[in-house]
């Protein structure tokens, strides 16, 4: 194992590499993270943090796999009454969709707290972890030590997850990277995810019964329908299996509900309607399936972080 080193912030990181890489993730992040608080960002599901001071507990809500990298200062998570503390060199990995608190446990003007949120599309998700049952993969013995409770995880970081991260968050600075070779590396780095060890018990939990394609066949009958009522009868109906097993698979492999996983395909939709094709919000809401322009409203500012009008206006003359 490579000995330790230190970054900036005085945290351990694992060897010079693992050193240089987080540093310029630091750098990244601190360029772009203007504002105190979220910065969203025009990559789908990446938000940049920045606090000049410590906070309090607030509420926060994860769609499915998602992974936080904090590069400078520290922060906690609470999920009922457990509580992981995680730093600069650490990831932290729900690997579910839940609630929890979270706070800032170090930042100062001088230091300001600086981190990165990355949720990870469903259909992702389960595309990887299909793929990887089919070439009957064996993710390599852990070396890392790990925090957890539940489906929530602090470990350090791996290098290769590392790498490709940055590499993600370093296409904000080019419109055509972000558009071409974003969805690729965060493919990357939903695989460096499933294979460690944080990850173990997902692919256990998804992989066991032989009902992944079926599962993805359901996703694909989503997609194509996603402007009619579905129900998850009705979906599982269309690929041959009960509504209350269809619905216990489909969480396990995708680590959403059925509905929930609509619901971002809607979004996502909604998403390119509003920057490729100029489309205005009521209307984007209405073609994917939203009867109510509120119900489409609240949504979206819940993924994305703004209203769509405000979304379409900052970040579509930016989309390459």
């Amino acid at each position: 194992m490579s000995p330790k080193s230190k970054d900036k912030s005085g945290a351990n990181v694992r060897g010079s590499i693992g050193a240089s890489e987080l540093e310029r993730l630091r750098k990244l992040i601190e360029r772009h993270a203007t504002d105190f608080g979220p910065n969203y960002t025009p990559l789908p599901g990446l938000t940049l943090y920045r606090s000049d001071c410590t906070t309090d507990p607030r509420r926060g809500e994860a769609d499915s796999l998602a992974l936080a990298f904090v590069v400078q200062g520290s922060k906690k998570v609470r999920v009922g009454d457990s509580e992981l503390e995680y730093g600069p060199g650490q990831v932290l990995v729900l690997t579910r969709s839940l609630s929890f608190d979270t706070w800032i446990t170090r930042g100062s003007q001088k230091r300001p707290y600086l981190s990165m949120y990355q949720a990870i599309p469903p259909n992702l998700v389960a595309e990887t972890l299909i793929e990887l049952s089919g070439a009957e993969d064996s993710a390599p013995t852990a070396t890392s030590t790990r925090s957890h409770f539940g489906e929530v995880y602090v470990t350090e970081a791996d290098p290769d997850l590392l790498g490709a991260t940055v590499r993600l968050v370093r296409t904000l600075d080019d419109p055509t990277a972000r558009s071409i070779l974003g969805p690729m590396i965060l493919r990357e780095i939903v695989f460096h995810l499933l294979r460690s060890d944080a990850a173990a018990g997902l692919r256990e939990s998804a992989c066991n019964s032989g009902d992944e394609l079926r599962i993805r066949e359901a996703m694909l009958y989503m997609e194509a329908n996603a402007n009619q009522r579905l129900t998850v009868p009705q979906v599982a109906k269309a690929v041959a299996m009960s509504p209350s097993h269809f619905a216990h698979r489909f969480r396990d492999v995708a680590r959403v509900t059925p509905m929930q996983y609509l619901k971002h395909v809607r979004l996502r939709e909604a998403r390119l309607l509003l920057l490729e094709e100029g489309a205005r919000a009521s209307e984007a809401g209405e073609r994917v399936g939203y009867r109510s322009p509120s119900h489409f409203s609240r949504d979206f500012a819940q993924a994305f972080g703004v209203s769509p009008s405000q979304y379409a206006e900052r970040f579509r003359g930016d989309r390459g």
